[in-house]
């Protein structure tokens, strides 16, 4: 396998690494864990309390990312209060979420758009007039998705559900950069990376690649310094780690 004995850099928030894990593992390398960003909940949770507490006076429940399933969870446990799907249907903007759905709650969403996109699922959403939706989303989201709802006729409410912050903990990265016994840097979002270089201050001189899963987080890369920077035509953690095998492995041969 094309990253045996290699070792990868997983910057994910902790919930949200093991599919890179996995796949790091799946090609033979060794996951360091690093993680860069952790979700928590707003300062203020007045309106998400308020939300949630009148969640059965909703028609649709919309979740937009895995970590909005991940930070309602999280709420609905400290408030002791239980999704009822027999009174509110759900949507995701895709499958990703949608599993992590199953998995934490146990429930399918009734409507995911074909193609998997906010504008989509705002534009195919079937609704009818005046049906309420419960839009809990990050605290840095913008009000793209609720206008176009609103413009249809829906009702919309939206609530700050969850932040994102710098992540703790994991392997010693700046010691193991030091030693140049990391391979590769894995980040799935420009918070990742930013957050990756603040945590391995006052180090600032690192000479690995970066293979990241946007083109946009490619461009935080290189940004941060990073010399070597790749990103996937697909943009799935399955593409993200089969470009970087294929990227050390001919790196390795390559080498007179």
């Amino acid at each position: 396998m094309s990253l045996a004995g290699r070792r990868i850099v997983v910057t994910r928030a902790t919930h949200q690494a093991d599919e890179v894990i996995a796949r790091i593992k799946a090609h033979g390398g060794i996951p360091i864990l690093y993680p860069c960003i952790a979700i928590t909940a707003p300062d203020d949770t007045s309106a998400l309390n308020h939300a949630l507490k009148q969640l059965g006076t909703f028609d649709w429940l919309i979740f937009t990312s895995s970590n909005t399933v991940y930070a309602l969870q999280q709420q609905l446990q400290r408030l002791d209060i239980k999704i009822d799907g027999s009174r509110i249907k759900i949507a995701t903007v895709g499958t990703k979420t949608d599993k992590t759905l199953r998995e934490i709650f146990g429930q399918s969403a009734d409507f995911i758009p074909i193609q998997y996109t906010a504008d989509d699922l705002a534009r195919d959403l079937p609704l009818s007039l005046g049906d309420r939706i419960f839009l809990p989303q990050s605290v840095l989201a913008d009000d793209t998705l609720s206008a176009q709802l609103s413009a249809r006729g829906a009702t919309v409410t939206v609530v700050d559900a969850y932040q994102t912050i710098i992540g703790s903990g994991g392997d010693d990265v700046p010691a193991l950069l030091e030693q140049h016994r990391i391979d590769a840097v894995t980040f799935t979002s420009g918070s990742t990376v930013t957050n990756f270089v603040e945590r391995i201050m006052p180090l600032t001189a690192f000479d690995v690649p970066a293979i990241c899963i946007w083109a946009s987080t490619y461009d935080v890369a290189i940004e941060a310094g990073f010399k070597t920077v790749l990103y996937p035509d697909n943009f799935t953690i399955n593409n993200m780690i089969d470009l970087l095998s294929d990227f050390l492995e001919e790196a390795t041969y390559g080498k007179p």
